[in-house]
């Protein structure tokens, strides 16, 4: 009793860091005009974590933007609220909580006829991190086709075209992936190197202390076997095949992104506005531009030497990855004369 006296004395001690604001949101309905205002209270007073995806259509270049705020609206107040028959736009006066705390929805216990408000305080943030990652989550965001190799090999009046390109992880898109996941999620030791280092000692101990070398033994069995089970995770490394150098447990698995390993480039020859030849080119993904995994299962690097075993579903992002295609097509001699440009797309 006098340690819950404690904590509650601790809590109602700490100060609500609160700003008030007034801010504007807009939206198709009135929810998400609402929250559009909300994001933006959370904006002026905490800043944001700002996304920008680039997505890269033959030779033109789109760019939107995503963002995630920390902190969290308090309570807000409805100013005005009108709707031309579009669009809704929205005036709300927010007490925000300037505190920034980066991350998913954590336990609590509360009084759900009293702190309502605080539930829906922690749905916002989880909303607000659920877009990033939906934003995040496109094929066209998170690859980039390579400039393709093209050789002619003469063969009378055909000429033998042998087309090699690939496919790459923009490391942008690597990288904001990385920043999401930790802001939002939370880290995951998937290292085997208290056991490893436990293991070691055991076997250098034991023509010594076969006492104490089985004790410390039990102690790096006893490190292996604590599973822990999350819904997902993004983990990542620098250079593929050599080791997971972070990993995080998100819930989010970029399902659109992984939705399947196999990749289609698309080369057009050109002559001024004619197209003289379209050439497919298929790339399989092998585990060179991501390696997905299951609950316990196990993949092996082979620069470290380490067999590493994961505790629950997702994807290993390789910051260098590179999958490579090739394909041989033969073409007319003379259309190929014609030819003064290529241009390539991944689709």
């Amino acid at each position: 009793m006098k340690t819950l006296i404690t904590a509650l004395l601790v809590a109602i001690s700490l100060p609500i860091l609160a700003v008030e604001v007034t801010a504007q949101g807009s939206g198709a309905n009135l929810k998400s005009a609402i929250q559009d205002a909300k994001n933006n209270a959370l904006e002026q007073v905490t800043g944001a974590f700002v996304v920008n995806q680039s997505e890269t259509d033959g030779r033109r270049v789109k760019s939107k933007y995503a963002q995630y705020s920390g902190g969290v609206v308090r309570k807000y107040e409805m100013v005005s609220s009108t709707f031309d028959g579009q669009l809704y736009e929205v005036t709300i006066n927010a007490d925000v909580d300037a505190r920034k705390e980066n991350g998913m929805i954590s336990p609590i216990e509360v009084d759900l006829t009293k702190q309502s408000q605080e539930i829906q305080q922690y749905a916002d943030r989880y909303e607000n991190v659920d877009r990033i990652f939906r934003e995040l989550d496109s094929r066209k965001s998170a690859f980039v086709a390579v400039e393709p190799k093209i050789q002619y090999l003469p063969r009378g009046e055909m000429t033998e075209v042998r087309v090699t390109t690939g496919v790459k992880l923009q490391p942008k898109w690597v990288d904001d992936v990385l920043t999401m996941s930790k802001q939002a999620g939370s880290p995951m030791d998937i290292t085997t190197s208290t056991s490893d280092v436990l293991w070691g000692v055991g076997v250098a101990l034991a023509p010594f202390n076969l006492a104490g070398s089985s004790i410390i033994r039990s102690a790096a069995q006893h490190t292996t076997r604590q599973p822990k089970t999350y819904m997902a995770s993004n983990c990542f490394s620098k250079n593929r095949g050599v080791d997971v150098n972070e990993c995080y447990a998100t819930g989010y698995m970029m399902g659109n992104v992984v939705r399947n390993d196999r990749f289609l480039v698309m080369v057009t020859l050109w002559s001024g506005n004619e197209q003289v030849y379209e050439m497919p080119v298929a790339i399989i993904n092998n585990g060179t531009l991501f390696a997905r995994h299951d609950e316990g299962s196990k993949l092996y690097f082979s620069a470290s030497a380490k067999e590493r075993k994961f505790q629950s579903r997702g994807v290993v992002w390789f910051t260098d990855g590179l999958a490579i295609g090739t394909n041989t097509f033969m073409v007319n001699t003379k259309l190929l004369t014609r030819v003064d440009r290529m241009e390539y797309i991944l689709r």
